[in-house]
């Protein structure tokens, strides 16, 4: 049914009161986000994968040199608008925020279209945030899959042809799962309109044409490099996959779960509702295709909870088909599996390791104790301790990451004694290995930074007129 033009602003609403919630239940640790810069810090995958994106965004073309972000080789839609375009860094990591929103207000949207249902599209969004896709989107920078996902729905729920010619020309550039999902998403699209029942099996053939003829130029140009050995990034990232395919069961059940969690009823509703009662024949093809799908995902990537992700049509599917039947039925099952999805655990599961997911309290009191990892009084620490050693170059980088830490990043009443102090301890590396030119500027530096009565005051003064009357910069 059609959407009246007041209901567009609940559609906002609804899709920004989504995000809220479910930002406020499983927040991104976005205290990691401080070790973007920093080397130490960059095996967390909050940014890890941002890293390596920034570097594709200056040279879009050049292969991915870090084995564990090969995949991202081909993913150039939103590298190449950032590089032509001399995006701000902040531009391009803040997409994938814009695309929940997006995806959240289209789960919105065709509830509402479907049931005519506010409070039905409401839960559905709400269920939607809470849910690995959007988990990894908001957590883990320059993860596009929100737009991806967005792609899938559009395909699974949109009617206009042009819509989807749209999403099979650039979804790909964006996450080739895009593809791996095309065919459940035809057939979620089967089940939203009815084709099987109304015996319109032509309508699929001619939109599925559709869809693969505008997705073979890219098909035959990723199975090209592969056939002539022109994609080394590709070609090693499915060997490596085909050899784990059968390691990592339990972590992969694991995944399972955690990808959609309580979401999983409304898929199951999805697969024993679509296509009426148009026999058990289409049902169990479209289980197959379910399996399948999550089985081709299971090959193609490690990161088992977010791959599960694909299935976010029939998610939204699930309540759309119960209300056909039984409106209240679909509130209170999508109800009760937002409740469940709100009230358990949730996780990233990865082949080798997991990441638990707090709420917004635990995230905040990180903020103002952070780990190790984005310590800046960790960094000058440990930097103490490497120096104490006599590995200079490991303590002049922990010394200097400390700095961008504490800079970056400042830690009320102590920020100021702590910046003084980083630059003192430098400053004595510098000296120590007769690097005076490099010495001062980090003394002058500490007496600026430094409160009135730093402790430390006297002596680095002292220190400063001593090396500046040691060593005289040349005059030009």
């Amino acid at each position: 049914m059609p959407i009246p033009a007041f209901q567009w602003r609940w559609i906002t609403v609804a899709s920004l009161l989504s995000f809220v919630i479910g930002i406020g239940f499983f927040c991104p640790r976005y205290v990691l986000w401080r070790g973007l810069d920093i080397p130490q810090a960059r095996y967390n995958p909050e940014v890890h994968r941002a890293y390596y994106r920034l570097q594709q965004i200056e040279h879009p073309f050049d292969p991915i040199e870090n084995e564990n972000n090969r995949a991202m080789r081909w993913r150039l839609l939103f590298p190449l608008l950032a590089h032509y375009l001399h995006l701000p860094r902040t531009v391009l990591l803040a997409l994938p925020f814009i695309g929940c929103l997006l995806a959240l207000g289209l789960t919105t949207y065709v509830v509402l279209r479907e049931t005519g249902s506010t409070l039905l599209a409401l839960l559905s969004s709400m269920l939607a945030a809470t849910t690995s896709w959007f988990f990894v989107s908001t957590g883990w920078l320059s993860y596009f899959d929100s737009w991806y996902i967005m792609g899938l729905l559009c395909v699974s729920f949109i009617r206009n042809k042009t819509t989807i010619v749209v999403c099979c020309l650039l979804a790909p550039w964006i996450d080739e799962r895009f593809i791996l999902g095309l065919p459940l998403a035809f057939a979620v699209r089967t089940a939203v309109f009815r084709w099987a029942e109304d015996g319109k099996v032509a309508q699929l053939f001619r939109e599925t044409g559709l869809a693969c003829f505008v997705v073979a130029p890219y098909l035959l140009f990723r199975l090209a490099l592969l056939v002539f050995a022109q994609d080394a990034n590709s070609a090693g990232h499915l060997t490596d996959h085909y050899d784990v395919l059968f390691l990592h069961n339990q972590a992969y059940l694991s995944g399972l779960w955690h990808g959609l969690r309580a979401g999983w009823l409304p898929v199951l509703a999805c697969v024993l509702l679509a296509y009426g009662n148009r026999g058990i024949k289409l049902k169990i093809a479209g289980a197959i295709i379910v399996v399948f799908t999550l089985f081709i995902n299971r090959f193609m990537a490690a990161d088992f909870s977010r791959s599960v992700s694909v299935l976010m049509p029939c998610v939204l599917l699930g309540p759309v088909l119960i209300a056909r039947h039984r409106p209240s039925l679909a509130l209170g099952v999508t109800a009760f599996a937002l409740l469940v999805n709100l009230l358990t655990p949730a996780r990233h599961i990865n082949s080798t390791f997991s990441v638990d997911i707090h709420d917004v309290l635990h995230e905040r009191e990180q903020a103002n104790n952070p780990p190790n990892s984005v310590n800046p009084v960790f960094y000058n620490q440990y930097g103490i301790k490497l120096f104490k050693e006599n590995d200079l170059d490991g303590a002049e980088s922990f010394f200097t990451g400390a700095l961008h830490l504490a800079q970056d990043n400042p830690q009320a009443d102590n920020a100021p004694a702590l910046i003084a102090d980083i630059y003192w301890n430098r400053a004595n590396l510098y000296a120590n290995n007769y690097m005076w030119l490099k010495a001062l500027p980090d003394l002058e530096d500490a007496l600026k930074n430094a409160p009135a009565d730093w402790n430390r005051r006297d002596v680095v003064k002292s220190f400063a007129a001593e090396i500046s009357k040691r060593y005289q910069p040349p005059q030009e």
